[in-house]
């Protein structure tokens, strides 16, 4: 503890105890501190913070310390995970805390503080967008009482605890109660609950004096206070308890760029008042979002280039564009009412005429201008508009005048003006200059811009609506921003992307970089300024291409292209690492590697005009480009310069393209700032430079690729982002969303975490590398999800591009094998938009065109004409304007009735409207594990708060697990334990709570109905179902009314390691590696009822099993307020087993050989990796001799880790048994001759469709396996020692499966080295002679077995993908000795034959979903650090 020994004259100054508790599970060197605003805790200096003290308390991990302070003490405070050095890893968001001793604490005594980590979802509802509109009635509550302690200590035997909780949304006369087991906090009920006062910011608040003694009180779900009276008692005790639990507050909106709209009073374009039209169809819809593409100036080149709406001419100046003209007076004379009338029907065109558009707005202003200029300006309103902005308005202003006066935007054109000076902007807009009304009308219209849009955006939050912005990730190299602040950016540099999903060559955008290194000197000023602008009129906007505060895709000034660039911030291949590789012709790698066959090859008969206009000869049969055309602006000059002269033998097009390709044929990027350095290109193994290295030479760059673009960068990356991104975030409080597409780095989704960011979802771009749609019920509670977005075509022309996709969507997702339609009619447009609403997303945006999509008559447009941008197009025209008016969309009741009941029957929030507003009292709603509660004032209970709230989730929460990563439900489809902070007291809908029970997975399993039906009635007659204490993940004993068990139910969102763990062992988002690292957090569930499935004829006796949705149950402790889908939880659901004993309590001398046996035929086909004695069951016996040696009957259960996605090392405990040294018995290998891996892989993929396909592959393999190893005679201990991986000196050596396997792979590709002949013999091969056995050396790895193929695929060497994916799950190459391989499916006449009748026609689609015949799948070999084994995961070429 720290002593602060004051001391005031002789005078000992009385110290209280004051101690610090935080549960937070940290990594290995990392600590907890707290820092704060008084000296004792280091007056905000980190470095002389108090550090904290780990103890173990049950389950959890607490930080714990304390110092001594006096009674009078008050102080801020924030708590930080530092190192050893106590340099900062990751902070708390959020406000800071408060600590204001109560009155009565004395000296000597203590005083402890109970506090939850603050994630940056934690300031999610403190953010404007909930705040000031979502919320804003909450936020309106009267004070009720200061924060802090009122109560005083008047007896010496009574602890004060202190009481805090954040309710965001609480409505008028409505009250916190929090009840407990206690006297004085009702014991349980609410009528005699300790009611909380409201303290202002949401916060709510009470003490109360507990009698000193053994006590413990329960404040919701995991929210415990214990006190020991053997110990040090404290005499008060700060309880913060965060966010209110209850439901996820989830909505919708609808995106549109602002000159898409179309109105009856615009002209030719959308105009910022046409935004009340469109906030009031969005509320008519259920929409509380209003989204829109950037709306500042853009007015760079005077053409319509300036419609690309993110190359900004000002980061603070709003786009001429959209005023509206006809609002600049209510005194327009008659005349240019005339002009306006005109214009209006001139202009009202299918497309946008941009440069027709902004000529005519601004002729028409001016002309007003003129007229109304001197009281305009000279108004209060206008002093003050200008005092606030006048930074940034008087630049852009001269900036305007200079562009017009010299007609270009080029600033080096400018003469004197060119470099920017204050002195020099002074004169420039000098109210004495000859110019000085060209200034004041910029003035003038970026004002009523101004007002118009402020008007817009306070209608909006009037109606509950969210006005979202979109932030740039660049602006225009000639701009205002870089006119005056030259000095933060790197204008020698081009900003893009690598290849991704939009443009497999990389974007080239054309803006410069940014200085970061300047840009932090004044802690990002400039940025702050550009969000302080936005939030005038936004609640809420969209960081483009968030990737960029990761790092951005630098490429020289002089690329026109995208793809020859490097990343910045990054860790470059050093000359002195590569020489140590081998590598030492830098020049040979560096330089356009141009041979003169391929120039031949590419160019034909005009080859020679290209070498004696382009090219130098420089070595016999190489040529190098000559100085005028070696980049690619010169390559394009000096083509426009030929064609002008008509020499040019081809197009000027192809021939660029070509040229471009010959230039970009190199392995590495030379720094330009420092020739030592180098960068690998983008997909390096495409080039011709790369194919003719040696072997070695490959190997090495290969290594150094994979390396670099996926694993040397993410510390410094992540460092990076948590510098630049914070000062955005705490610059504004409007709520930020991040996009989040394209070639995504592992540490983005675990920072966006850590902040607060929300992420963006694209079904047709998932974030998952073996997906090729996304499943929205999958999708994190803080992401936005979208069918489609601005940068990609919409939904209606997705659908018509590519057949096969389109049949592909229709089998996967929409699940039919029907032919799909040719055209996304309404019907499929309906089935997309019900799959995004009702994802757990916190939001579902939808493109006004994909709505628009749901009603017939809106489709006769032809598709493509919505897209809005087209990434592979540097110049593309941005003209979309929506083919009907926003008046004639508010008059279709029916498009808004269809819209509406989507958003109402999701369960997602919706804005009330007049005529749906409900009078009367309060509706009643409880629950009975409910803790804190809302009540009406006449104390009805109104809402119980028992969910997630933001990260505060029950179970081990975010707030105590540190880095792990997301805190993600598991969902099959619409849930409601997200995380949320909705609450409110008014029920506009009748929720219907009755407990339901639907059969999701095993319909058609035997026994699983009358399971299912038994259950149903069980939970009709109101039994609660009991918590088992047992295991590590969530489960659940299920009873009939007189008591006898009848099943187990096991939540997939409770299970180990899954976020809503009740255990303390959660935290972990969706697809991330398990307990297991070759399954992953979620999908135990689905691997218990496939175990079932498996099960023919119930050979190894595993208890009837299915997949539920379960709803309003026990566990289930969701609020279910102003919803009208019932909440629920999916969970796996098997018969309970009566027994009296485990294995491991009987001893294995009284199981049957017969029993054993079968357990482990099963476990081998499975690839148990946990069969262990505690889940195998002893049968209850009712006879005599109930277990007498080898009669107790086994009962297998657990079987969520069976089934991996490679062959991972199982854990089988009967291979020590006794009974695994007996031969099989003839009818055991009957059983096993008869099993078909491929019917059943067949057999998983109908019935459960969400299971991966490399899990099916090991289920093929290892049954085969299985299937070769009894008819060679081996008996199970045999099989299962060459299933486990064997330890050594510490080591764990591969398995002899696994080892086999290789020896597959080496087999095949050797074989089938310029053969391809014999491709179809080795695949008519029996599967019987995949596995060859010498019984004599069965237990030895070399020369026992011959494998001719594993798995069935075109024998090739596995190369990296050329557009590479990030995954949270990683099998890419990590150490010097790992090599990338495919991996070979197995095959016969008859797999064949099954494969090509349930899953159609392949037509030689070696990618086609469903079948083992048709896909490619690599893997890694890793023996160094701790194996994944062989993976069957799939790394498709694409």
């Amino acid at each position: 503890m720290a002593n602060l020994g004051l001391f005031t004259g002789t005078k000992i100054v009385k110290l209280v105890n004051v101690s610090f508790r935080l549960p937070y599970y940290t990594h290995w060197g990392q600590r907890l501190l707290v820092c704060g605003s008084e000296p004792v805790l280091g007056s905000w200096d980190v470095k002389k913070g108090l550090l904290l003290s780990p103890v173990h308390q049950g389950e959890e991990l607490i930080w714990c310390g304390s110092v001594a302070v006096p009674s009078e003490f008050s102080c801020e405070y924030s708590y930080y995970v530092v190192d050893d050095d106590k340099s900062v890893l990751r902070r708390e968001m959020g406000k800071k805390r408060k600590l204001v001793l109560p009155e009565g604490i004395n000296g000597g005594e203590n005083v402890e503080l109970h506090d939850l980590w603050q994630t940056g979802a934690d300031a999610i509802p403190f953010r404007s967008a909930f705040k000031d509109v979502i919320f804003r009635q909450s936020w309106g509550l009267n004070i009720e009482r200061s924060l802090g302690i009122q109560n005083k200590l008047d007896t010496e035997d009574a602890v004060l605890v202190h009481f805090k909780i954040c309710c965001p949304n609480v409505e008028e006369e409505t009250s916190v109660y929090v009840i407990g087991s206690t006297a004085k906090l009702g014991q349980w009920k609410v009528q005699d609950g300790l009611k909380l006062n409201y303290a202002g910011d949401s916060i709510w608040q009470a003490d109360v004096a507990i009698q000193n003694g053994n006590f413990s009180l329960e404040t919701g779900a995991h929210r415990d206070l214990s006190i020991d009276s053997s110990k040090v008692q404290p005499r008060c005790i700060f309880l913060s308890d965060g966010m209110m639990r209850e439901m996820p507050w989830r909505g919708a909106g609808v995106a549109i760029p602002m000159f898409s709209v179309r109105s009856e009073a615009d002209l030719g374009v959308g105009e910022f008042l046409d935004l009340k039209l469109l906030v009031d169809w969005a509320v008519e819809s259920g929409f509380h979002l209003v989204q829109l593409l950037p709306i500042n100036d853009t007015s760079v080149h005077g053409m319509w280039w300036d419609s690309y709406p993110y190359s900004s001419l000002s980061v603070f100046a709003l786009h001429p564009l959209y005023l509206r003209v006809e609002a600049l007076s209510e005194n327009l004379p008659e005349n240019i009412k005339k002009e306006i009338r005109e214009a209006r029907e001139q202009l009202d065109g299918k497309d946008v005429d941009y440069e027709a558009v902004l000529a005519t707005k601004l002729s028409i202003a001016k002309k007003v201008f003129e007229q109304e200029k001197d009281l305009i300006l000279n108004s209060s309103s206008f002093h003050k508009y200008f005092s606030e902005n006048e930074e940034w308005l008087k630049p852009y202003a001269a900036f305007c005048f200079l562009r017009d006066f010299f007609e270009t935007s080029d600033r080096s054109q400018w003469g004197c003006f060119s470099c920017f000076t204050e002195k020099k902007l002074e004169k420039l807009v000098s109210k004495d200059s000859l110019h000085y009304d060209i200034i004041r009308f910029h003035y003038y219209i970026q004002f009523h811009l101004h007002l118009q849009l402020s008007e817009a955006a306070e209608y909006a939050r009037n109606k509950g609506v969210i006005l979202k912005g979109d932030l740039p990730i660049g602006v225009d190299r000639n701009s205002v921003d870089t006119w005056v602040y030259p000095n933060l950016f790197r204008m020698n540099t081009s900003t893009g992307a690598p290849p991704d999903y939009f443009d497999k060559n990389g974007q080239n955008w054309g803006f410069p970089t940014y200085n970061w290194e300047e840009m932090s000197k004044d802690n990002y000023a400039w940025w702050r300024a550009r969000l302080t602008q936005m939030a005038k009129y936004f609640t809420a906007y969209r960081i483009d291409h968030i990737l960029g505060f990761f790092r951005i895709w630098e490429l020289p000034e002089h690329a026109m292209t995208g793809l020859i660039g490097k990343f910045r911030p990054s860790i470059p291949l050093s000359k002195e690492e590569l020489e140590r590789e081998g590598i030492w012709d830098f020049d040979r790698l560096s330089l356009p590697y141009i041979r003169k066959e391929s120039v031949q090859e590419k160019f034909g008969a005009s080859w020679t005009f290209i070498v004696s206009n382009f090219l130098n000869d420089y070595q016999k049969g190489c040529y190098e480009f000559k100085e005028d055309c070696n980049t690619e602006k010169k390559i394009a000059s000096k083509l426009k310069m030929l064609a002008e002269k008509s020499m040019l033998l081809e197009s000027e097009d192809k021939i660029r393209r070509d040229l471009f390709d010959l230039l970009k044929n190199i392995v590495l990027i030379r720094d330009p700032e420092d020739a030592s350095k180098f960068y690998p290109r983008f997909n390096l193994e495409d080039t011709s430079s790369f194919q003719d290295l040696d072997d070695h030479s490959k190997n090495v760059l290969r290594r150094l690729y994979y390396d670099y673009y996926f694993y040397r960068q993410e510390n410094l990356w992540r460092q990076n982002a948590l510098k630049t991104l914070p000062a955005l975030l705490n610059s504004s409080d409007m709520l930020a969303c991040g996009e989040d597409l394209g070639l995504i780095p592992a540490c983005v989704h675990p920072v966006m975490q850590d902040l607060g960011l929300i992420g963006l979802r694209i079904q047709r771009m998932p974030s998952e590398s073996d997906l090729e749609f996304g499943i929205p019920s999958q999708y994190s509670y803080m992401t936005v999800c979208a069918p489609s977005c601005h940068d990609c075509s919409t939904l209606r022309a997705w659908w018509e591009e590519d057949e096969e996709r389109r049949c592909r969507y229709f089998k996967n997702v929409v699940g039919s094998d029907a032919i799909p339609p040719s055209q996304c009619v309404p019907d499929m447009a309906h089935f997309v938009t019900r799959q995004h609403v009702e994802a757990p997303s916190m939001w579902a945006i939808f493109p006004l065109q994909d709505l628009l999509a749901l009603k017939e008559e809106y489709t006769t447009r032809p598709a493509t004409e919505e897209t809005i941008n087209d990434p592979t197009n540097p110049k593309h025209y941005w003209r979309y304007r929506v083919h009907v008016t926003l008046e004639s969309l508010l008059k279709d009741k029916e498009l808004i009735t269809t819209i509406r009941g989507l958003v109402r029957g999701s369960g997602r929030a919706h804005p009330s409207v007049q005529e749906t507003d409900e009078q009367g009292n309060r509706e009643t709603i409880d629950a009975p594990v409910a803790r804190y509660r809302t009540v009406t004032e006449n104390e009805r209970v109104a809402i119980i708060a028992t969910a997630k709230y933001f990260g505060d989730l029950p179970g081990m929460n975010e707030r105590s697990i540190g880095d792990e990563g997301f805190n993600n439900l598991v969902h099959f489809g619409l849930s409601f334990s997200s995380p949320c902070f909705s609450l409110a007291t008014r029920v506009e809908e009748e929720v219907d709570t009755t407990p339901r029970i639907e059969i999701l997975g095993g319909h058609g399993a035997p026994r699983v109905r009358a399971l299912v039906v038994e259950v149903a009635i069980a939970l009709a007659s109101g039994v609660d179902p009991i918590p088992v204490s047992s295991g590590l993940g969530g489960a659940y004993i299920l009873r009939s009314k007189n008591g006898n068990n009848i099943a187990l139910a096991k939540p997939v969102d409770e299970e180990p390691l899954a976020f809503n763990n009740p255990k303390g062992f959660g935290g972990l988002m969706l697809g991330q590696p398990g307990m297991k690292r070759s399954i992953r957090v979620g999908e135990t569930g689905l691997r218990e009822l496939a175990a079932y499935l498996l099960d023919h004829g119930g050979f190894a006796s595993v208890p009837p099993t299915a997949l539920v949705r379960i709803s309003h149950v026990g566990f289930h402790v969701n609020g279910a307020e102003n919803i009208s889908a019932p909440p629920w939880k999916i969970a796996s659901l098997q018969r309970f087993v009566e027994h009296e004993f485990d294995a491991g309590e009987l001893g294995s001398s009284g199981f049957s050989v017969a029993s054993v046996h079968q357990i482990a035929i099963f476990d081998v086909r499975v690839l148990n990796l946990d069969r262990h004695a505690g889940n195998i069951l002893v049968k209850k016996n009712d006879q005599k001799e109930k277990y007498a040696a080898g009669a107790a009957e086994l009962v297998p259960i657990d079987h969520g880790l069976c089934l991996p996605e490679w062959l991972d090392d199982p854990y089988f405990e009967w291979l020590h048994w006794p009974q695994a040294l007996v031969p099989f018995s003839e009818s055991e290998l009957v059983y096993i001759s008869n099993l078909d891996p491929f019917k059943d892989a067949e057999l998983l993929r109908s019935e459960l469709s969400s299971l991966r396909e490399s899990s099916i592959r090991v289920l093929v393999l290892c049954t085969i396996f299985l299937k070769q190893a009894a008819a060679a005679g081996l008996c199970l201990a045999g099989i299962g020692k060459m299933m486990t991986r064997e330890s050594c000196s510490g080591e764990e050596n591969v398995s002899v499966l696994e080892d086999l396997c290789t020896k597959a792979k080496e087999a095949t590709v050797n074989a089938s080295d310029g053969e391809e002949d014999n491709i179809d013999s080795r695949e008519e091969k029996d599967e019987f002679e995949l596995f060859q056995f010498d019984k004599e050396t069965v237990h030895t790895s070399a020369d026992v077995m011959h494998l001719h193929q594993l798995l069935q695929s075109p024998p090739e060497i596995a190369k990296p993908p050329k557009i590479a994916k990030f995954s949270p799950v990683r099998s890419l190459p990590r150490s010097l000795d790992e090599e990338s391989y495919p991996l070979f499916e197995e095959n016969d006449d008859d797999s064949n034959r099954t494969i090509k009748e349930n899953g159609g026609d392949n037509n030689g689609d070696d990618s086609k979903q469903g079948g083992l015949t048709r896909s490619k799948s690599y893997s890694v070999r890793n023996r160094a650090c701790e194996s994944e084994g062989i993976s069957f995961g799939d790394l498709s070429e694409g």
